[in-house]
């Protein structure tokens, strides 16, 4: 056996290293970790997995200590023999090991001590092995630890073998793995481990290894026994078992009614039909799903699996000679789901079926090319939509309502407005009489407005006006043509289109119009009108969208007038009613004496009580909490889905269930429930909520990546968290609709470059920037040029980050003559880019106020 293994043509050098302790140290060590073993339940362990209906027989009860504590169960021996035989065993098994490795040619002896730091122990390698692997040097040291701390340590092992896993390095995953799963006495981490492993080794083509150790965690790990099963028929499958992958997939449907893995499950069954050339039969099936699934609503995840189940339907027809009905499936890819990359493969197959010269070929009708162009504006696939309608123009004279508005929307996306507004007019010539007129006349004076034609902007707001069917739209006209003339310094009509429009509404628009007077009137130093009007303001709507913001301007305002104590009132009122909000923070800034400390309010231990569980819901609690512990996300974030439908929204339910999304890095849906908590809770009263709301709502999210990056550059990382936050909601897996990728949304290009600077030599691959350790190193990489650029000023970074550092520099100019801070966020010229700024500042205020040490 040694003598083939030597012989074998590595593409890597191999190293042995052989760890010489002094014996009695050792089986010390080994006596001591099967007493922790036995105390931590391995003796319950077994009976739980006997008590199941498994044999003892099967293998696993033959390897040492479940073996000796089968006899004990037997009633053959007591239980401490039991434990003295297993000691002994084990450190025979130490010893002969011991042996073997030392005859191996080439193994390097290294002498430890117990006095011995991990330190000392890697210098000790590094000194035999020059190149030795980061990989090694990372591991070895968490091997000689003490017993009594190998939990934490092992704890980081097992994180840093998911973090290779979750990177698709599966080789390196399951070289951790291996050695966690035979090294662990931690019976909840060796469970993890079996199912990481069994998945590193499908990934890795050592299916026959996998399907034994999936078979294995059925028995050890009940709590996911389903998702264990699935996987396991799917590498059956692979390995050309359709037998017994079809066994699998019958106990999963007969065993776990209530499992949400039923669609997948049944898309694998027809997979497995398919290979047993049962057509029809997995046609029946996979018609069912498609059935099931269209039932639920479009933004649904099940909706995900439509494609393959069509692609699949496809594939059957042409294999039974239906070849019509396949391109019908085939043709709703085209149609409902263009841009999945399944389409590209059903689009050539449709060209093969229309070649044979049997098919009926049905050209798309108008609901069918609106579908299409729907999803395509969706997937922002602009140029593709203005290709495809302009074609349709080329052949029909007038064309259903949608298909303009949807190739504005597309010329506007591409930042052709000309062409925007010709789409537009088009519509409105040929229906003149048509109830979305308004819309879209109120749409051609956005864009006139937007790029310089002020006049004729302001024509056809007018114009939207006297068209009105929908007031929301009149009224957002009315203040849009208030800005213009504010904007062209007319200052007098633009306070009669704000006023008009504060006396006809109480929407949104009329709010906006309120606190437009007031900063308007502060921008030309008239103080006295503008305290007047953001106090008017606050008055008018106390539980408003701009209450905090009105108040802060009102304290501003006061300032000018010299009134610093009437000044430092409401600056404190704002600090303190809103202390969660960006005026809050800055007035809390501005006047730090009285500054709203969140103890005084909140106990940070306060109990939130976990909701009791039905057996339905701790069935998928259960799965949540084991999928989000082994890094399967996405299939933990469905689980916690449903158990939100039956949890009670109060805040305690809510708390436990962000908890449980923060866990299983849905921080999306975190924030989703508990934005809603919020603001049913009104924006007076947010204060109340205890720190455990505000400490889910604001997450320490990869905290220990950010503060290893960011300490290392002088950067403060509440600060990269705040920016995180607003970029990506903490989803790694995210890309913007421009391209940007990942957690600080680096766009390919600028990571190309930084990636150059930091890994030299090495290739890039935009893939990289979905990695939440190498997105976070980059993206403070590019703050840190940023700080060095703009003298550390955080709101002329978060510009440059938003906006880019051109824009920047023509408002830098533009606004040279404003001194003040808060006078020059206000006026940013971009309303995207402003509340952008404002947001990642309240959250940088906000994560400084709930993590005042930073970890």
């Amino acid at each position: 056996y040694k003598n083939a293994n030597s012989k074998a043509n590595y593409e890597f050098p191999i190293h042995t290293f052989l760890i010489e302790r002094e014996r009695k140290e050792l089986y010390a060590d080994i006596n001591q970790r099967v007493d922790k073993m036995i105390k931590n339940g391995w003796v319950e362990e077994v009976k739980n997995i006997l008590a199941q209906g498994f044999s003892q027989k099967i293998k696993p009860f033959q390897s040492i200590g479940y073996a000796q504590i089968i006899k004990y169960l037997n009633e053959k021996q007591s239980l401490d023999k039991t434990i003295c035989l297993i000691k002994q065993d084990t450190r025979n098994y130490a010893k002969r090991q011991i042996t073997w490795f030392k005859k191996l040619t080439g193994t390097k002896l290294i002498k430890v001590q117990s006095s011995d730091k991990p330190i000392a122990l890697r210098d000790k390698i590094l000194t035999l092995v020059p190149e030795v692997l980061a990989l090694l040097v990372f591991f070895i040291p968490s091997l000689f630890v003490n017993p009594e701390n190998v939990m934490g340590s092992e704890s980081k092992t097992y994180s840093y073998a998911l973090s290779q896993f979750q990177q698709k390095n599966f080789h390196q995953a399951a070289l951790l793995l291996r050695s966690i799963y035979s090294s662990t006495s931690n019976l909840v981490e060796k469970k993890r481990t079996s199912y990481l492993l069994a998945h590193s080794l499908a990934h890795t083509d050592k299916l026959n290894e996998s399907i034994q150790i999936f078979q294995e965690s059925i028995i050890s790990y009940p709590e996911i026994e389903d998702y264990i099963r699935f996987h396991l028929a799917d590498v059956l499958l692979n390995s050309g078992n359709a037998k017994e992958a079809l066994q699998q997939v019958n106990i999963i449907h007969k065993k776990f009614p209530k499992t949400l893995l039923l669609t997948k499950s049944n898309i694998l069954l027809a997979k497995i039909l398919i290979k047993d050339n049962k057509f029809e039969t997995a046609l029946t099936i996979l018609n069912a799903v498609e059935q099931r699934i269209s039932g639920f609503s479009a933004r649904s995840e099940y909706r995900s699996y439509l494609p393959e189940v069509i692609f699949l339907q496809g594939n059957l027809y042409q294999n039974i000679d239906k070849k019509n009905k396949a391109y019908n499936r085939y043709r709703l890819l085209h149609i409902a789901f263009p841009t999945n990359q399944l389409t590209q493969q059903a689009k050539e197959k449709m060209k093969k079926l229309a070649k044979a010269g049997t098919i009926n070929i049905k050209p798309l009708d108008f609901n069918e090319y609106e579908q299409r162009t729907s999803e395509l504006i969706r997937n922002v696939k602009y140029q593709q939509v203005v290709n495809e309608i302009s074609e349709l123009l080329k052949i029909n004279h007038s064309l259903p309502i949608n298909f303009y508005f949807h190739l504005a929307k597309a010329q506007k996306g591409l930042r052709k407005r000309n062409l925007s507004n010709a789409a537009l007019r088009k519509f409105i010539e040929h229906h003149p009489t048509h109830s979305r007129n308004q819309e879209a006349l109120f749409m051609i004076g956005r864009n006139l407005w937007n790029t310089g034609y002020y006049q004729d902007g302001l024509k056809y707001f007018e114009k939207s006006i006297k068209r009105a069917t929908k007031q929301k739209l009149a009224n957002q006209a009315l203040f849009f043509i208030g800005k213009m003339h504010e904007e062209k310094k007319r200052y007098s009509q633009a306070t009669k289109y704000y006023k008009k429009l504060i006396n006809q509404s109480s929407g949104e628009y009329a709010e906006r119009a309120a606190w437009q007077l007031g900063w308007m009137n502060y921008t030309i130093e008239n103080f006295k009108k503008s305290y007047d009007y953001f106090d008017e303001s606050v008055r008018k709507y106390p539980s408003g969208l701009f209450i905090e913001s009105s108040m802060f301007w009102s304290a501003k305002s006061a300032n000018q007038l010299n009134n610093v104590n009437l000044a430092n009132q409401i600056f404190k009122n704002v600090n303190m009613t809103f202390p969660y909000t960006y005026y809050g923070i800055r007035a809390g800034e501005i006047n730090p004496d009285n500054k709203f400390s969140p103890e005084i309010v909140n106990d940070e231990e306060q109990i939130h009580p976990a909701p009791i569980l039905s057996t339905d819901e701790q069935f998928h609690y259960s799965r949540g909490v084991e999928l989000s512990a082994t890094g399967f996300y996405k299939d933990a974030r469905f689980e916690i889905k449903k158990l939100e439908n039956t949890t009670r929204k109060n805040l305690s339910g809510i708390i436990w269930l962000s908890k449980l999304y923060n866990h299983a890095h849905a921080y999306s849906d975190t924030m989703r429930i508990m934005q809603l908590y919020k603001d049913f809770k009104t924006k007076p009263r947010e204060k109340e909520l205890s720190q455990a709301f505000w400490k889910s709502f604001y997450p320490p999210a990869y905290a220990k990546i950010i503060h290893n990056n960011a300490t290392i550059l002088n950067i403060d990382p509440h600060f990269v968290k705040g920016l995180i936050r607003q970029e990506s909601l903490f989803n790694s897996t995210v890309q913007s609709r421009a391209g940007a990728i990942g957690l600080m949304q680096i766009m390919p290009k600028t990571g190309r470059v930084l990636y150059a600077k930091s890994n030299k030599g090495k290739s890039f691959n935009s893939e990289i920037l979905f990695d939440p350790e190498m997105n976070i190193q980059l993206g403070i990489q590019y703050i840190d040029q940023l700080n060095k650029r703009f003298n550390k000023n955080k709101t002329h970074i978060l510009i440059s980050y938003n906006a880019g550092p051109h824009n920047l520099k023509k408002w830098l100019k533009r606004f040279r003559h404003v001194n003040d801070p808060d006078v020059f966020v206000e006026s940013i010229p971009f309303p995207e880019t402003r509340k952008y700024v404002k947001k990642v500042l309240r959250n940088y205020g906000i994560y400084q106020t709930l993590y005042p040490k930073n970890p």
